[in-house]
């Protein structure tokens, strides 16, 4: 049966950039018997007229393509307590429900990628019913299939996906005490990729010479990155009240780090230097990166960090070996490595949760860890 629903619309306020646009649809709710409105706002980052339109065109057309699939607001998980999990046979239920109890200690985006996984797993059963109690491995490695033959998903997608129900499970784990986990298989081998690869020397220094010349704050942007290994995303959404020039170290908040948990980034001598040199402090609710990447009361949307990076990448002939604004990162990485950082410190540096992570990340730059190495300078 065809669900009744309203279309997907932009309410631009008049074009008055002060105030929250949204987009607005009505979607038939299967608890309440009637169509329900709602509302999903535009990130206020979106600080011009033509961007903020082009998102709400995009926000626009993908409601409307949900809604026309059939898309509407289901009836809630059933109220159950962490004891009563053991009887509930419907894995999907159980997974939705752990998601919905751990909410509150999980980063707004990685909720995003928990809920995108579970809706998978729903779409994989259909009809079925995916007893929890008999899921076991081969059931999860036909899953897996399924998403990389039917949807089509990359090596990688699927391989995340299968990790993000583990962690699902390890909680389900956690308050029950069952002791097999059916998503903990072997990752896939992925494909090699040549993009976000380190920079060469030479192409370092041409990069950096026209950043500090031509866009000293796009040039702070990537020391952030290079010295502190401070991912992009976080960097955005860092205010002066973050910096913390006598401690020598950067607050991560859980709100805005990948990890969901609140962190430091250390500010070596060579990031004090050019954050003295082309940063100086503003007030503490101030943004690093506002309009313009100069320093402001409103945060920054994504794409313009890296818009930049890339179009000047283009301009000076590199965006063709595969270097991407991320790839700071990995040249740091590379660099602190070959200097002399042992993996421990580079650990801390990187922020990762243990040193088997950090090794798998060096080799996967192509780096062997030698605890050796001496000189430290990059």
């Amino acid at each position: 049966m065809d669900l009744p629903y309203k279309l997907a619309v932009l309410r631009d306020r008049k074009k008055d950039l002060s105030k929250e646009w949204y987009v607005e649809f009505y979607a038939w709710d299967a608890e309440k018997c009637a169509l329900v409105r709602k509302r999903i706002k535009i990130p206020m980052s979106f600080q011009d007229v033509k961007n903020r339109q082009a998102e709400g065109r995009r926000l626009v057309l993908a409601a409307n393509n949900l809604l026309k699939k059939g898309y509407h607001f289901k009836k809630s998980v059933p109220e159950v307590q962490a004891g009563d999990l053991v009887t509930i046979t419907d894995l999907v239920t159980v997974m939705q429900f752990i998601l919905s109890a751990t909410a509150a200690t999980i980063a707004p985006k990685t909720i995003v990628s928990y809920q995108a996984a579970i809706n998978k797993l729903q779409t994989y059963a259909g009809k079925r019913q995916l007893d929890i109690a008999s899921f076991t491995a081969k059931d999860a490695l036909a899953f897996r299939d399924h998403m990389l033959n039917t949807l089509k998903n990359s090596t990688r997608t699927a391989n995340n996906t299968i990790q993000f129900l583990l962690s699902m499970f390890n909680r389900y784990q956690e308050r029950t005490g069952v002791e097999s986990n059916p998503f903990k298989i072997k990752s896939l081998r992925e494909p090699a990729t040549f993009k976000n690869v380190a920079f060469t020397r030479e192409d370092r220094d041409i990069l950096e010479k026209e950043l500090i010349v031509k866009h000293p704050e796009l040039y702070i942007f990537t020391r952030l990155i290079y010295y502190g290994f401070v991912r992009p995303g976080e960097i955005l959404k860092l205010q002066f009240g973050h910096l913390h020039m006598q401690e020598k170290y950067i607050s991560i908040h859980g709100s805005i780090s990948k990890s969901g948990k609140t962190e430091t980034a250390q500010i070596i001598p060579a990031l004090a230097a050019d954050l003295n040199t082309y940063l100086p402090m503003q007030k503490p609710d101030w943004f690093l990166f506002s309009e313009g990447m100069k320093p402001g009361k409103r945060g920054l949307s994504k794409q313009v960090p890296f818009r930049r990076h890339e179009k000047i990448l283009k301009n000076l002939g590199l965006l063709e070996k595969g270097y991407t604004l991320y790839s700071w990162k990995h040249t740091g990485a590379v660099n602190a490595y070959k200097s002399g950082v042992g993996i421990k410190e580079l650990q801390g540096l990187l922020r990762h949760s243990s040193v088997q992570i950090t090794d798998i990340y060096l080799k996967s730059l192509g780096l062997r860890t030698d605890p050796n190495i001496k000189n430290y300078d990059w």
